[in-house]
């Protein structure tokens, strides 16, 4: 079994609204009863989705995902009564867990730290705990765009799994000393757009108008490609294999043949310097400067 099948989570982001680059909708097409199909095969149990997916949860429930471990993520809620935020949260996570036909979560986590500000933050936070011990979740979280947002709430809110983007150019979480981190301190960390969103697998004259003004930093990551005989989807998936202390690796696919790419994906032992790509300009790393 190659490292990426062992350590795959199946990315649902692009199933119920048009995502990335590409700005794919396998919901529209025939390869997600053939991806699920492939899943079950290859014994890759764990799914990744979130209530902003908006359809993502009602067609993942059409599929049977009993015997899957699936990681969701909480909505914004709305400032305003904290005593009814409670209830809120618990009725969301009810019907959830209706719309995807299972029992319980593996984990969930909260989709936007922002949410962990203030007194709101921690009554949210409680209500995930509360939510554990009644065993409707196994683990809580969240997700994060970049390491600093673990200076602001890591010590406030010990999670068990944190998400977070993890690529060739945004090597930010490593550079920070917050995976070495988590680890030491047994949390899970869950890298997320290893492909940054697709732009990564794009060729220099199939970059969108928008991405011209980078054309250095990307002149050199295919010149490096070039160097060292790969592509760029290999070379991601090589990337993300090399990195200790990360536990699991959220990927989502535009069909079928990419998941069986995956799956098929044969590691050489050969060590690559991926550390010189490591880009800092967060306009470009960061999807929602874009």
């Amino acid at each position: 079994m190659n490292k990426i099948k062992k350590k795959l989570i199946f990315g649902t982001a692009n199933l119920g609204v048009q995502y990335g680059i590409n700005a794919s909708n396998i919901s529209k097409n025939s390869s997600l009863k053939k991806i699920f199909s492939i899943l079950r095969k290859e014994r890759v149990l764990f799914i990744d989705t979130a209530y902003n997916y908006k359809n993502a949860q009602k067609y993942l429930g059409q599929h049977n995902i009993k015997k899957f471990k699936v990681i969701s993520k909480l909505p914004k809620f709305k400032k305003g009564n904290l005593n009814i935020l409670e209830e809120k949260v618990i009725n969301h996570v009810e019907q959830s867990l209706k719309k995807l036909n299972i029992s319980r979560f593996y984990a969930l986590l909260v989709h936007d730290t922002k949410e962990l500000n203030g007194n709101k933050g921690k009554k949210i936070f409680k209500i995930l705990q509360l939510l554990k011990k009644r065993n409707m979740v196994r683990k809580i979280g969240y997700s994060i765009y970049c390491a600093s947002e673990l200076d602001k709430f890591f010590y406030k809110f010990k999670p068990d799994i944190v998400q977070g983007p993890l690529n060739i150019f945004d090597q930010r979480i490593i550079r920070s000393g917050w995976l070495k981190k988590l680890n030491k301190s047994g949390i899970e960390f869950h890298a997320r757009s290893i492909f940054l969103q697709g732009l990564l697998l794009k060729k220099s004259d199939e970059l969108p108008i928008k991405f011209k003004k980078y054309s250095d930093i990307f002149k050199n990551y295919h010149q490096w490609l070039k160097k060292n005989n790969l592509n760029s989807f290999t070379a991601c998936l090589y990337f993300i294999s090399s990195i200790k202390f990360v536990k699991k690796i959220v990927v989502g696919v535009d069909n079928y043949f990419q998941l069986q790419d995956i799956m098929n994906l044969k590691l050489n032992k050969k060590k690559y310097n991926f550390k010189q790509l490591s880009c800092l300009n967060k306009n470009l790393i960061n999807p929602t400067n874009w």
